[in-house]
C-alpha cells in the first residue's frame, strides 16, 4: 500500500538489472505503480538489454502505449536490425501495420525488406552465418559490398557499415579509420544524415591541419554524391577561414594552407584570391611573399603573381636571398623570363660591391646562363680593385671563363 517506497525499490532493481529478463519482470512492477515516467525508464532499460526481435517489438508497443512515439520508433529501428530470419521480419512487417500504421515510411520499408528477403532467404541466411563471423570493419566493408552487388539491399547494407561505426567508436578516432566509412555510407547508402554526422566529427577531430586537409580532399574529391560532399568541404573551410579571422596570432601560412585548399580541392580561384588577400598583410619576407605569389600563378592569376614576386624581390636584402628567390620561382615551373625579370629586380636592390659580385655568380650557379653573366660582370667590374679585383677575376674565369676568353673555346 505504499507505492513511493514501492517505487523506490523497483528502481534499484532496475538500476542493478543486468539482463532483459530481470527488467521484464519488473515491467508488471511498473504498471501498478501507475506512473508513466517509470514505466517508461523500464522500457528504454529493457531496450539496453534486448537482443531479439520479439522483444524489441513489445518494448516498442509498451512504450508508445505511454505516448512516448519517438522512442517507440527507435525499438522498432533496432528490431529491424536484429531480424535474423523471414519469420521475424514477418513479425516486423506485422508490427508495422498493426502498431505503427501512421508511419508509411516505415510500413513501406519493412514490407520491402521483406519481400526481398522471401525472394532470396538462401543467400540471407549464407549472409547472416557470414555475418556473424565478420569482426573486423575490414570484414563488415567486404561483406556489405557482396550484399550490395548480389542483394541489392541498402537496408542490410545499413545494418552492417552501422556495426561498422560501434567496433570504430570502441578506439580512439583516427580519420584514416572512419574514411572507409564514410564512402561506404556515401557509395552503398547515400544517406545524407548519416553523411553529415560522420563528416561534422571527422572536421570537428581533425587535430592539425594535415588531417583537416584530408576531410576536406574526401568530402570535395572523392564522394559519389559531389554536390553534397563540395557543400560540405566548403561549410568546414568557411569555418577555418573564420577561424582565422577572429585568431590575431593567425600568421602567412594559416591562410596560405587555406587558399591552397580551396583551389586544389575546391577548384575555386576566387575564394583562394580572396583568402590570400588576409595572406598578404601579414607577409614580411620573400619567402612569404613568393609562396603567396607561387599559389595565385596555381589559380591562374599570372599578373598578381609578378605584383608578388616583384614585392619579394624588394625585400630579400643580399645576393644570398636573390638567389634563393630564383631558386624558389624555379621550382614552381615559371618561365625563364619572368625569374630573369623578377632575379634582374632583386639585382638592382643590392649596392654593395660583393654582394653584387655574388648576384653575377648566381646567375651561372642557379640560372645556368652565362651570356647573361658575361654581361653582368662587365657591368660591375670597374667597382672592383685590390685583392677585390682578384677575387673578381677569380670567380669570373670559374664562371664564365669560355664567354670572357673565347680563345678557350677554339682550343677545346
Amino acid at each position: 500500500g505504499d507505492p513511493t517506497k514501492a517505487k523506490t525499490l523497483y528502481q534499484r532493481a532496475l538500476d542493478g538489472a543486468t539482463d532483459f529478463n530481470a527488467v521484464k519482470s519488473l515491467l508488471d512492477a511498473a504498471k501498478s505503480i501507475g506512473e508513466t515516467s517509470f514505466m517508461q525508464a523500464v522500457l528504454k532499460k529493457g531496450g539496453e538489454l534486448a537482443t531479439a526481435t520479439e522483444q524489441f517489438i513489445d518494448l516498442a508497443r509498451g512504450l508508445k502505449s505511454t505516448g512516448d512515439s519517438a522512442g517507440a520508433a527507435t525499438l522498432m529501428d533496432q528490431a529491424e536490425n536484429a531480424v535474423a530470419s523471414l519469420d521475424e521480419m514477418q513479425k516486423v512487417v506485422d508490427a508495422a501495420k498493426s502498431d505503427f500504421a501512421d508511419d508509411a515510411a516505415r510500413v513501406q520499408r519493412v514490407q520491402a525488406k521483406f519481400d526481398k528477403r522471401a525472394a532470396n532467404q538462401a543467400k540471407y541466411v549464407e549472409f547472416g552465418k557470414q555475418e556473424d563471423l565478420a569482426d573486423t570493419p575490414k570484414k563488415l566493408f567486404a561483406l556489405t559490398d557482396q550484399v550490395m552487388i548480389e542483394l541489392e539491399d541498402p537496408f542490410y547494407a545499413a545494418k552492417l557499415l552501422g556495426k561498422v561505426e560501434t567496433l570504430l567508436n570502441e578506439g580512439a578516432y583516427q580519420f584514416q579509420r572512419a574514411r572507409p566509412l564514410i564512402l561506404a555510407v556515401d557509395k552503398h547508402l547515400n544517406d545524407t544524415h548519416w553523411l553529415s554526422r560522420l563528416l561534422d566529427e571527422a572536421a570537428a577531430k581533425s587535430g592539425d591541419f594535415t588531417q583537416f586537409k584530408d576531410v576536406i580532399r574526401t568530402a570535395a574529391s572523392e564522394m559519389k554524391n559531389k554536390e553534397f560532399g563540395r557543400e560540405k568541404a566548403r561549410a568546414y573551410l568557411q569555418q577555418r577561414e573564420a577561424g582565422l579571422q577572429s585568431n590575431p596570432n593567425a600568421g602567412v601560412y594559416d591562410y596560405t594552407k587555406l587558399a591552397q585548399v580551396a583551389l586544389s580541392d575546391l577548384k575555386d580561384s576566387a575564394w583562394a584570391s580572396n583568402i590570400l588577400g588576409s595572406a598578404k598583410s601579414a607577409a614580411k619576407d620573400h619567402y612569404a611573399l613568393a609562396h603567396i605569389g607561387g599559389i595565385m600563378a596555381q589559380g591562374g592569376d599570372m599578373a598578381g603573381a609578378e605584383t608578388m614576386f616583384m614585392q619579394a624581390a624588394q625585400t630579400c636584402g643580399n645576393a644570398e636571398g636573390c638567389i634563393q628567390l630564383a631558386t624558389r620561382l624555379k621550382g614552381y615551373g615559371l618561365d625563364a623570363s619572368l625569374v630573369r625579370k623578377v632575379y634582374e629586380a632583386c639585382g638592382a636592390t643590392l649596392s654593395n660591391a660583393a654582394d653584387k659580385l655574388r648576384w653575377v655568380e648566381g646567375i651561372v650557379d642557379e640560372l645556368k646562363d652565362k651570356a647573361w653573366a658575361s654581361e653582368a660582370y662587365a657591368a660591375i667590374e670597374g667597382q672592383f680593385s685590390g685583392d677585390a679585383k682578384l677575387r673578381f677575376d677569380v670567380s669570373r674565369m670559374n664562371r664564365v671563363g669560355d664567354e670572357f676568353y673565347p680563345y678557350r673555346k677554339h682550343a677545346a
